[in-house]
């Protein structure tokens, strides 16, 4: 396979994250090049030069929890509602999904700044 086919055939890396106070484990994927541009994008205008970017946690979370089969597990339009979760488990399952993603902590700075 030449590298070209081998670049196009990587996969995108997924976890299975246990969550203290529910039964089971989640599932997370990190986002392709273009769902992260969406997230960006997404961040972008959400973004009050004031108040920063409400959520910015929950809705990279939002898109990254998955079922066992890998289907999304919540809608873009219910970022609040996975905003409104614990902090503790918002933090951790943002930093997987980060990490997961490819995303530093100085990217999702930078992120929030512009």
């Amino acid at each position: 396979m030449n590298i070209r086919d081998q670049l196009i055939a990587l996969k995108i890396p997924t976890a299975t994250v246990t969550i203290k106070g529910i039964d089971g484990v989640v599932h997370l994927r990190g986002l392709s090049g273009s769902e992260r541009d969406l997230w960006e994008q997404h961040v972008y205008s959400e973004r009050d030069a004031k108040k920063g970017v409400k959520n910015i946690r929950a809705s990279l979370v939002v898109r990254s929890l998955t079922d066992e089969a890998g289907v999304r597990m919540f809608k873009d339009s219910e970022i609040d509602q996975v905003g409104s979760m614990p902090a503790g488990v918002i933090d951790s399952l943002y930093e997987h999904c980060q990490r997961l993603s490819g995303l530093g902590a100085k990217d999702a700075e930078e992120i929030e700044k512009n």
